[in-house]
C-alpha cells in the first residue's frame, strides 16, 4: 500500500470518528429535545410545525443533494490542483445558488403562501401562528441555499471535525431553545419557529466566517465564465430535477396526509422522520467521509482504488445500519413509548417504513457518489425523478379510494429500491472496470442476505416473547452477535479482517 493511500485511509478514519462523535452527541440531545417539544407544543401544534415548517425539513433533503452537486465540482478541482480554477468554480456556484434562492423565494411567497392559507388543514385559531412559522422557514430557506457552496467547501476539504463541531453546537443550542420554550410567555409555536430560525442563522454565519478565514477560494468575486457555467449548470440542472422529485416525495406526502387526515397524522410522520434521521447518521457519516476520496480518486484516474473504497464503504455502512435498524424496527412501539411517553397513531408504522427506506438507501448512497464523480447524471436524474415523483398522483388516487395513510411510505421504499438498481446499472456503464452483476453479487446481495438472516430470528423473538425491556435487550444482543459473526466471516474482506484483528491485539497488548 502506497504512502498516499495510507494517508488517505487515515484521513477517512479520522473524519469518520469526528462525524460519529457529532452523531452520538446530537442523537443523545435530540432524544431529550424531541420529547419535550412534543409535550410542550402538543400533538396538533407539533403537526402544524411539521407540515408548515416542513419547508425547512424539505430543504434539508434538497440541501444535502445540492451540497453533493456543488462539492463534486469543488472536490474535483481540488484533486486537479488548479487554484485559480478552484476559486472561479466556487464563485460560479455561489452565483448560481443566489439565483436559485431568488427563484425559490418567489415560488414560496406566491404558490406556497396560497397553499398554506387556503389548502392546508390548520386547526381553528392557529392560522396566524402557522403563517409565522412559514415565514421563518422561507427566510431560512433563502439563507440555506446560499450557504450550500460554503458547506460544500468544508466537505471537499475533508474538514469533518469542523463539520462535526458546528453540528454539535447546533444541537446544544436546541437545548437552549427548549429552556426558552418552557419559560417563554408568548405563543409556543411562534416562539419555537423564531428560536429555531435564529439558531440556524447563527450556524450559517459561523460556517461562512470559518470558510472565509481558512479557504482562500471562498472569497467571492463575480464571474460569468461560460466554460465553467455550462458544465455546472448542466449538472445542477439535472440534479435539481432529482431534487424536486425528492422534495415532492417528502413534503408532498406531508401535504397530502394533512389534506386527507389532518395535523395529528403529520405529528406521527414528523416523529418517524426524527427517528430515521438519527439512525441514518450511523451510515451516512461513513459515506460522507468517503465521498471526497471517491471523487478525488476518479479525478486522478485511480479507478481500481475508487471501486475498492466504494465496495468497502457500502459494506461497512450497511453493517452499521443493520446493527441499529433490526432491533429498532422489531421493538419500535416499546422504544417510542419509552422515549415519548405518548405515541401518536400510526407513528410506529410510519417509522418502520421510513427505516426500511433508509436501509435500502444505504445500498445506493455510494453508487450515487460515483455517478456524481463522473458528472454524467442525466439518466439517473431522469429515472429517479420520474419514479419518485409518481408517489404524488399514486398517493392522491389511493387516498381518494380510501387507502390507508401509510401507502406513500411503502411506495417510497419500493421506488427507492427500483431507483437504486437502475443507478447501479448506470454506474457500471460509466466505469468500464465495473460489471453490473459483479457489483450486485459482491456488494448488494451479501448486504440483503445479512439483513434477512439476522432479521428472521429477531422477528421470532418479537412474536414469541412479551413486550418489555427484556425482549428489547435480547433483540439487541441477537442482532449484534449475528451481525458481527456473519460480517466477519463472509462480508469483510480478508485483508481488512487481518488489519482489524491486528489492531485489536495491539490495543489489548496481545502482541
Amino acid at each position: 500500500m502506497s504512502q498516499n493511500t495510507q494517508t488517505n485511509n487515515k484521513r477517512i478514519a479520522q473524519n469518520t470518528l469526528y462525524l460519529y462523535l457529532r452523531m452520538f452527541i446530537s442523537l443523545a440531545l435530540s432524544l431529550v429535545t424531541g420529547r419535550v417539544v412534543l409535550q410542550t407544543l402538543g400533538v396538533e401544534d407539533y403537526g402544524i410545525n411539521a407540515v408548515v415548517g416542513g419547508v425547512i425539513g424539505m430543504f434539508g433533503v434538497i440541501q444535502v443533494c445540492m451540497i453533493g452537486a456543488t462539492s463534486r465540482f469543488i472536490t474535483y478541482e481540488l484533486g486537479r490542483g488548479d487554484r485559480k480554477r478552484l476559486q472561479d468554480t466556487f464563485s460560479t456556484t455561489l452565483t448560481l445558488h443566489i439565483i436559485i434562492a431568488i427563484i425559490l423565494f418567489v415560488i414560496f411567497e406566491t404558490v406556497g403562501l396560497w397553499m398554506v392559507n387556503y389548502k392546508l388543514v390548520i386547526p381553528e385559531g392557529r392560522m396566524f401562528a402557522a403563517n409565522c412559522v412559514y415565514q421563518f422557514s422561507i427566510i431560512s430557506l433563502m439563507l440555506g441555499v446560499t450557504q450550500t457552496p460554503y458547506s460544500s467547501a468544508i466537505v471537499a476539504h475533508e474538514k469533518m471535525d469542523i463539520y462535526a463541531y458546528f453540528d454539535i453546537l447546533n444541537t446544544v443550542l436546541k437545548l437552549v431553545i427548549i429552556y426558552l420554550l418552557l419559560i417563554g410567555n408568548m405563543d409556543k409555536l411562534i416562539l419555537y419557529g423564531l428560536l429555531t430560525f435564529c439558531v440556524s442563522t447563527l450556524i450559517m454565519v459561523l460556517n461562512r466566517i470559518y470558510c472565509l478565514r481558512h479557504f482562500p477560494e471562498t472569497h467571492y468575486h463575480f464571474i460569468w465564465d461560460k466554460s465553467l457555467i455550462k458544465p455546472i449548470f448542466a449538472f445542477s440542472g439535472w440534479d435539481i430535477m432529482g431534487n424536486v422529485a425528492v422534495m415532492a416525495r417528502g413534503e408532498g406526502i406531508t401535504i397530502l396526509i394533512n389534506l386527507f387526515f389532518g395535523a395529528a397524522f403529520n405529528a406521527a410522520a414528523g416523529i418517524a422522520n426524527t427517528v430515521t434521521n438519527a439512525v441514518g447518521g450511523f451510515s451516512t457519516n461513513l459515506i460522507m467521509a468517503i465521498k471526497p476520496q471517491i471523487i478525488k480518486r476518479y479525478a486522478d484516474g485511480e479507478y481500481e482504488a475508487m471501486i475498492k473504497l466504494a465496495h468497502e464503504g457500502t459494506i461497512l455502512s450497511f453493517i452499521l445500519m443493520t446493527f441499529l435498524t433490526i432491533p429498532l424496527m422489531s421493538e419500535i412501539h416499546f422504544v417510542l413509548n419509552l422515549w415519548l411517553g405518548m405515541v401518536p397513531d400510526y407513528a410506529c408504522v410510519f417509522t418502520n417504513l421510513v427505516l426500511l427506506f433508509s436501509v435500502i438507501g444505504c445500498l445506493g448512497s455510494i453508487v450515487m457518489n460515483i455517478v456524481h464523480a463522473t458528472g454524467r447524471i442525466k439518466k439517473t436524474s431522469l429515472t429517479n425523478g420520474t419514479i419518485y415523483i409518481l408517489v404524488l398522483p399514486i398517493t392522491y388516487a389511493a387516498y381518494k379510494l380510501g387507502a390507508p395513510v401509510w401507502v406513500p411510505f411503502a411506495y417510497n421504499a419500493f421506488a427507492l429500491f427500483v431507483g437504486t438498481m437502475c443507478n447501479i446499472y448506470y454506474m457500471t456503464s460509466y466505469i468500464p472496470q465495473l460489471k453490473t452483476w459483479d457489483y450486485f453479487k459482491q456488494t448488494v446481495l451479501p448486504c440483503v442476505m445479512l439483513f434477512v438472516v439476522v432479521g428472521l430470528p429477531v422477528l421470532l423473538l418479537h412474536y414469541y416473547l412479551e413486550e418489555g425491556l427484556g425482549r428489547f435487550v435480547l433483540s439487541i444482543f441477537v442482532t449484534v452477535f449475528l451481525t458481527s459473526l456473519i460480517s466477519y466471516k463472509f462480508l469483510i474482506e480478508e485483508d481488512l479482517r487481518k488489519k482489524a484483528l491486528l489492531k485489536i491485539k495491539m490495543k489489548f497488548g496481545l502482541l
